[in-house]
């Protein structure tokens, strides 16, 4: 199977192989830093692209250990690494790196975040670690937290940060550790946990979950409101929608990518505006256009026109390196990011540029993400445990 990775950035698909020296497999997270460079996290280590060319780090480099599950950039311009075996440092020049040895609660980190106080803050898959750039402070069960497997951090602008974890979810302020279960509304129609796929900031700053068949719903500062509706039929045969990601335009309203298609709220309604089975990633875009893809029952990468109806699809035959589009980011410049079966791509919006260079085997990309340059916070939403899962080999 053919692998690679593209970029689109509004008006072509540009598409890089390993002979521009990107690695053969596994690329399991993609950072934007402000000096506009390209960040992968990958199996064979960290690669920074400038716009011409690809730089590897790795383990000779001073980076604790080649799998890179998260990369960060701080406030003070240092740029972290969350590794399988620690996390580094790096300033521009060299590599600090911090293990359990050194007070890191656990080696396995699967992402980062900061505090407005400069705390830079690690998920791992042993607890919650806190830096404050002279040592760190621990967070387990036993200081509250749901569970000590995290798989996402999410910091937002009003002084919380929430804990996305394999059982449930942690709020974490001045006022101590908050946790929301299944008994808190994060529950599927038979009673069990509902799995969080997308946490999503909205511009009136209400937070909105999209959730592994328990639909979507709405936190109101103490609990979980349940908001869209239940799927049709009766008794058993009603279930609950599969939401894997939320997006909200510039014009407010709010689109899910859900397991039977694409769903509008206007703040009033929901409304099912496209009937395309296993919708799992959603992106508007600078012309409030809605960019989705379907996984693996592939047929590329469609663009929807709210205000004509219009649904343009691109496939390998326009550029796309393949039609199985699993991630679609935006970055701060308005360029649009697509994860597919064969790497990553970028598109300008005018035309397709396709690169093939000997290519050997792309990687599949599940998981997108990208921070905006010169701010602390991530763009619109945060990916929780669904595409972290699928970047690590789960059927979805």
């Amino acid at each position: 199977m053919r692998h690679a990775a593209s970029l689109q950035d509004g008006e072509a698909f540009v598409r890089f192989t390993t002979e521009d020296d990107l690695p053969a497999h596994g690329i399991y997270t993609i950072c934007q830093t402000s000096d506009g460079a390209i960040w992968f996290g990958t199996g064979q280590g960290a690669f920074r692209f400038d716009g011409v060319t690809f730089t590897n780090f790795t383990m000779k480099d001073g980076l604790s250990h080649n799998k890179v599950n998260a990369v960060y950039q701080s406030t003070d311009g240092a740029i972290w690494f969350g590794t399988d075996y620690g996390v580094s440092r790096f300033d521009g020049g060299a590599f600090t790196s911090f293990t359990m040895e050194n007070g890191l609660v656990g080696n396995i980190v699967n992402d980062i975040c900061q505090s407005s106080d400069g705390t830079v803050w690690f998920g791992t898959t042993s607890g919650l670690s806190a830096y404050n750039g002279k040592g760190f402070v621990n967070f387990t069960t036993q200081d509250g937290l749901v569970n000590d497997n995290i798989w996402s951090l999410y910091y937002g602008k009003d002084d919380v940060l929430w804990i996305g974890t394999g059982d449930g979810v942690s709020r974490f302020d001045t006022q101590g550790m908050v946790n929301f279960t299944a008994e808190d509304g994060l529950l599927r129609k038979e009673g069990t946990l509902a799995g969080v796929f997308d946490i999503h900031l909205t511009s009136d700053k209400e937070m909105w979950v999209g959730t592994e068949w328990g639909g979507v719903l709405k936190f109101d500062g103490e609990k979980f409101q349940r908001m869209m509706p239940d799927s049709g039929g009766s008794g058993k045969q009603k279930s609950r929608r599969y939401v894997r990601k939320i997006c909200q335009p510039p014009d407010g309203m709010l689109w899910f990518g859900a397991d039977n298609g694409l769903i509008r709220y206007d703040n009033e309604r929901f409304e099912q505006i496209l009937s395309r089975l296993w919708t799992l990633t959603i992106q508007d875009d600078a012309t409030g256009a809605i960019w989705f893809g379907n996984g693996w029952r592939g047929g590329g990468v469609k663009k929807y026109e709210p205000d004509t109806g219009v649904v343009t699809t691109f496939t390998v035959s326009d550029g796309l390196s393949n039609d199985s589009v699993w991630a679609i980011e935006k970055d701060a410049d308005d360029v649009i990011w697509i994860g597919t079966g064969e790497g990553l791509c970028r598109y300008d919006g005018k035309a397709f540029t396709h690169e093939t260079k000997g290519w050997d085997t792309p990687p599949t990309v599940r998981a997108i993400h990208l921070y905006c340059r010169n701010c602390l916070y991530r763009r619109n939403c945060l990916n929780l445990c669904g595409l972290r899962m699928a970047s690590h080999g789960y059927p979805f």
